[in-house]
């Protein structure tokens, strides 16, 4: 008997099934997927904030006398 056999058996039968893992596994991928996405949208936003930022600082920024 196989490690994954062994693992298999001591399994309530009526609970956790190999389809139900598997369910388990797909949603598990689902909320990384979720996450990466959000992650994604909020660099995106923290990076065109800062540009905003700089923009902003530069027009205020007093202007240079010419040397």
């Amino acid at each position: 008997m196989s490690t994954g056999d062994v693992e298999r058996s001591k399994r309530p039968k009526d609970i956790v099934t190999d389809e139900n893992i598997k369910q388990i596994h797909q949603i598990g991928l689902g909320l990384c997927e979720n996450s990466v996405a959000q992650n994604r949208r909020a660099n995106i936003g923290f990076i065109a904030s800062e540009a905003v930022v700089l923009m902003s600082v530069i027009a205020h920024a007093p202007k240079r006398q010419g040397n």
